[in-house]
């Protein structure tokens, strides 16, 4: 995306955004969500597009036997999904890519880690997945993010009507969608 602004002479180019950072958990909020952020790194030269996923063990882990092979498997799982992700977007033609996976919280994690390394002047975000229910219990990843980012934040509406769409931070959502996947990892 162009920007313009009157320099007094006319208008002229104004570079926007440099770095843009996108979160990523499988869903197909995410998913629109990267559509975005490709398409805003791919309209200004020698911008970076950041690709982050967080796990969170600790939501998650009460309902697994082991925990450390949970997070073995759940690291394996984000470095396999940002992979996806990183050569999606060089067969878009971006140059520049950073990822990042971590485990914590999603949305504190989002902001307080990634963004903190990565100096985002953008984030993109998929408008939540989450029904009324789950948001009034766990919060919107996507509503931290707006309130506490200090950088911008863009909200991309997916227009599909997706009903299991949710964050890999939901337990629920996570053991229901993910387990054969998740089973399937080979850990080394």
């Amino acid at each position: 995306m162009k920007s313009y602004f009157s320099n007094g002479k006319g208008w002229g180019k104004m570079s926007l955004y440099k770095r843009i950072l996108v979160g990523v958990d499988g869903s197909n909020e995410a998913e629109a969500a990267f559509r975005r952020a490709v398409q805003f790194v791919k309209a200004e030269e020698d911008a970076v597009l950041g690709i982050g996923f967080v796990a969170d063990v600790r939501r998650i882990a009460p309902l697994i036997d082991y925990e450390q092979t949970y997070a073995k498997k759940a690291k394996a799982y984000g470095e396999e999904l940002v992979e996806i992700y990183k050569q999606e977007a060089l067969r878009f033609g971006v140059q520049h890519i950073e990822t990042f996976v971590h485990f914590g919280t999603p949305k504190s994690t989002l902001v307080r880690k990634i963004l903190k390394n990565f100096q985002a002047d953008l984030i993109v975000v998929g408008a939540t997945g989450l029904t009324q229910t789950e948001q009034a219990l766990l919060g919107s990843v996507t509503d931290y993010v707006t309130r506490t980012a200090p950088c911008d934040v863009f909200i991309v509406k997916n227009d599909t009507n997706v009903t299991d769409s949710v964050s890999l931070g939901n337990a629920v959502f996570f053991v229901c969608k993910y387990k054969k996947l998740f089973d399937n990892i080979q850990l080394e």
